[in-house]
């Protein structure tokens, strides 16, 4: 019998080489974006001693630059305020909440928010920081940064060697479980501004593209779950996280993605109130993990 840790290993050195291999590619006008799926993707299935599950989750700007390259209006109110003075309790909270900064920055930076871009990633290099995670190249990163701040496509490959470097470091120290934890903060505050997009009448004639997207997020939402039963012990805080993640899957239930002839499909649209409840949990959760 294949040990928990074993497993937890198996799907999270696959996870992370999807998550830091780069953005979505994005062909705007014409067509929708495509989710690297297969029918496996779609179900929480039980995995075998002996196999290695490759899982398809989104990096921390994959949202932002979709958005961009549709023409999505920008709003930075929709941005998770920061609290440069707030002290976090535990490595816990300071890695959901990197998560959630690494999505707003890059929202920001690909919106070409030049303000809310640097404000975003220097607080996100402090609580990386303070988790005791060591960039050692954070000098030339910031330099990079900073002359790259009219270069959205720059900003947002920096932004993900930012992931990639703290990633590493996780992993080599044996702390996969707040790895996974800031990949988690990054899938909810993705999902967030989705939400918040269609809410806001964002994706008029865009019909298409919301219901591929949002097809994704329960995609991912299912693989997320999946790997945090191997990933984290029943802490207080594991479950916690994983009872949102199960109440955000109760609101999915009612417009389930499914794969038809190779592309994705939902079986009903999401109702306003749908995306209502997801953003009200999210908000809730992030309240409480942030305070």
């Amino acid at each position: 019998m294949i040990s928990k840790t074993y497993k937890q290993s198996c799907y999270l050195l696959v996870l992370f080489v999807l998550l830091f291999s780069g953005c979505s590619d994005v062909e705007p006008d014409n067509q929708t974006p495509k989710a690297e799926v297969n029918e496996h993707s779609v179900s929480n299935s039980a995995v075998d001693d002996n196999q290695m599950r490759v899982m398809a989750l989104p990096t921390p700007v994959q949202i932002a630059s979709i958005l961009s390259a549709y023409g999505v209006l920008y709003n930075p109110e929709r941005l998770t305020p920061t609290n440069e003075s707030h002290v976090y309790a535990s490595n816990y909270s300071r890695a959901i909440c990197s998560g959630v900064y690494a999505v707003d920055l890059g929202y920001a930076a690909l919106f070409d928010d030049r303000e809310h871009s640097i404000k975003y990633y220097m607080h996100l290099h402090s609580i990386l920081s303070d988790m005791g995670v060591k960039i050692y190249s954070v000098n030339e990163l910031n330099k990079r940064f900073r002359a790259n701040l009219e270069n959205p496509d720059s900003l947002s490959q920096i932004i993900l060697e930012t992931y990639d470097v703290a990633h590493r470091f996780l992993i080599i120290n044996e702390q996969e479980d707040v790895g996974y934890y800031l990949l988690s903060g990054s899938y909810l505050e993705g999902l967030s501004l989705l939400c918040q997009s269609k809410e806001n009448g964002h994706f008029r004639g865009k019909k298409e593209l919301f219901n591929n997207l949002f097809s994704q997020q329960q995609i991912f939402l299912e693989n997320l779950i999946e790997v945090g039963n191997y990933t984290t012990d029943l802490t207080d805080n594991s479950q916690q996280l994983l009872d949102l993640l199960i109440s955000i899957r109760n609101v999915f239930t009612s417009c389930k993605a499914k794969i038809v002839n190779g592309k994705l499909q939902l079986d009903t649209i999401p109702k306003k109130e749908d995306l209502m409840k997801i953003q009200e949990n999210i908000a809730d959760y992030k309240a409480i993990v942030m305070s």
